[in-house]
């Protein structure tokens, strides 16, 4: 195919054919809108993804905060609590310790009565 002047082209025998840059101008508009539209559907795609993977993030981060917090929270409620309890225990072994004592002590006290009594 020959691009011609149209005084030459209008003089010359061969055959013609006639070259319509508006179709091509109207196809390239067309193949420009057709990639804009597949473009923003990209762009919303991602957009959907992005929200979704920050939403997942979100969850998974705060699933993830509540067990660490809550084995956290066992763990130092269980070590409160055995402490409370060792103290518990000393305090009343102590109490024990002085009521066998006083019991002791009286058992000696009757036992030297009743010997100088016998």
């Amino acid at each position: 195919m020959v691009l011609m002047k149209s005084a030459d082209f209008a003089a010359s025998s061969d055959k013609k054919e006639t070259f319509n840059f508006s179709d091509i101008a109207a196809e390239a508009r067309a193949l420009i809108a057709q990639a804009q539209k597949k473009r923003d559907q990209m762009i919303a795609d991602a957009q959907v993804l992005i929200e979704q993977s920050r939403k997942d993030g979100f969850e998974e981060g705060k699933k993830a905060g509540h067990q660490e917090g809550f084995a956290q929270g066992q763990k130092e409620g269980h070590e409160q609590a055995f402490a409370e309890a060792q103290v518990k225990y000393q305090k009343q072994t102590d109490q024990t310790h002085t009521m066998l004592n006083e019991i002791l002590q009286n058992f000696e006290q009757i036992k030297n009565s009743a010997s100088l009594a016998g």
